[in-house]
């Protein structure tokens, strides 16, 4: 398995070798046109074998490389039979150039062959560079140039009139994938196993299972991937692929938290501002990138890199720890997977003051005393302590918090009154208060204490529409 494994890798170093060695044999016989070179005859037959040999070792290569799955479909087929073809061509090349020695024999057959040979290499490494470098690749620099477009995949996405009345997963999610992801994970490449072309072969995932788990998004190895940092050999996309924008990831991580639908629109899922303001780019296409890039929910200032012994041994307890831009030193920390009381493991996150920016301490056992530690991390711009035990002495701890803009308490123990502290975090943006004790009395008054801020208790009721209901009949005759 090693050995078969070995060999499909090499099949993208040895390609080139045929290629090069094979157009200089045609190359060659066709300079025999003129006298002054017809001396140098006798190589071509040297170099033909060789050619033809590297051919077949390629092809060999290709075929091993094909069996790991990674890829299939028409393209691989059209590449392969083109791969074989050049290898028989040019072996008989070799054995028509052999016997015919100098070039007064078998002129014509030579000169010929090598035509047939030199198209079929041609061919070959043309549908070889659509395998692995997308439909038309041999075009696209030519194509861009004559009509001002850039040549990165990012420049084919489609604007959407009214992001809000957008389909999340055809309009914005899937037109990102094919953008940045279908290359190495399409109907003829499958990277792992894994095609991300359509919604059935991505929820069903690839070798190593799934990478989409619906509703938590830092649980989601494609997540995770495209989160890591740029120089990490497991990051997607591989750095010499256009990589994704920080609005791009943004609308991943929104959509997969939230169930990765398929079906509804921006609008019937819910959003919050934040989140929203990023994904009013793609109603502007390019236009809008800059302004997002810039987006104060992650700091502009540069921070050094956190200790990577730190993160190791604060990992090994059980907490996810990435990158929030693979573009700089900011983290996110996320409680999911906690081996130990949250108030004993928050204190291991203090070296990491400068780095951390969100934190995610869902369901834990938060207590009043954890919010203590959460304190000190003053960067804080996003924190999620929804479904802990967390009371109004806990939110108290955290007014000393100005970065913050994005806090969920959803599920906790909190009134009107310990609420009303948060008046003084002027940064803050987004206040989620869903299942928590804050009635529909009280939530007037709190409106008007944080006028703006945006408030969402949840509980939203959607509209049925008749699409939403399948009618089969039974149409077999009694």
């Amino acid at each position: 398995m090693f050995i078969a494994s070995l060999l499909g890798n090499l099949h993208p170093a040895i390609v080139h070798l045929p290629i090069g060695i094979l157009l200089l044999a045609g190359l060659l016989e066709w300079m025999m046109i003129f006298r002054r070179f017809r001396s140098h005859a006798p190589l071509i037959p040297l170099i033909t074998a060789i050619g033809a040999l590297a051919a077949i070792l390629a092809c060999i290569t290709g075929l091993t490389l094909e069996a790991t799955g990674d890829y299939n479909g028409e393209a691989v087929d059209r590449h392969k039979w083109a791969g074989l073809s050049t290898a028989l061509i040019a072996s008989v090349y070799f054995v028509v150039r052999r016997k015919g020695g100098h070039f007064e024999r078998y002129p014509n057959r030579a000169r010929w062959g090598s035509l047939l040979m030199l198209a079929s290499v041609t061919i070959t490494g043309h549908w070889g560079g659509d395998l692995t470098h997308g439909y038309g690749f041999l075009w696209k620099g030519v194509i861009s140039a004559g009509s001002n477009v850039t040549g990165d995949a990012s420049a084919e996405f489609r604007p959407v009139a009214d992001v809000m009345q957008a389909r999340a997963w055809p309009d914005l999610v899937s037109q990102v994938m094919q953008a940045k992801c279908v290359s190495c994970h399409g109907p003829s490449k499958q990277k792992g196993g894994l095609r991300l072309d359509d919604p059935e072969h991505m929820l069903k995932g690839g070798k190593n299972g799934r990478v989409i788990s619906p509703g938590y998004a830092d649980q989601s190895e494609i997540f995770k991937r495209i989160m890591l940092p740029p120089e990490d050999e497991y990051h997607m996309p591989p750095e010499d692929k256009p990589q994704l924008s920080s609005q791009d990831r943004i609308l991943i991580e929104w959509w997969i938290a939230n169930g990765a639908d398929l079906k509804r629109k921006v609008s019937e899922i819910g959003i919050d501002d934040s989140t929203l303001a990023v994904l009013k780019s793609y109603e502007a296409g390019q236009q809008g990138v800059a302004q997002v890039e810039s987006a104060p929910i992650i700091p502009v200032d540069p921070v050094a890199k956190a200790d990577p012994a730190v993160i190791e041994s604060i990992r090994n307890q059980g907490v996810v720890i990435l990158p929030v831009d693979p573009s700089n030193g900011y983290l996110t920390a996320n409680f999911v997977n906690a081996q130990r009381p949250s108030d004993s493991l928050l204190k291991l996150l203090e070296p990491l003051a400068d780095q951390l920016i969100w934190l995610k301490l869902s369901g834990s056992d938060l207590t009043d005393a954890g919010c203590e530690t959460i304190a000190r991390l003053k960067r804080l711009t996003r924190l999620q302590i929804d479904h802990t035990r967390i009371t109004d002495a806990g939110l108290k701890s955290l007014l000393s918090l100005d970065q913050l803009q994005k806090l969920n308490l959803s599920g906790d123990s909190v009134s009107v009154q310990g609420l009303k502290q948060l008046v003084v975090l002027k940064a803050l943006r987004s206040l989620n208060l869903w299942q928590t004790r804050v009635g529909q009395a009280e939530l007037a008054d709190l409106i008007r204490s944080l006028p703006s801020v945006r408030i969402d208790t949840g509980g939203y009721q959607l509209p049925f529409l008749p699409s939403d209901t399948m009618i089969v009949k039974d149409t077999r005759k009694k």
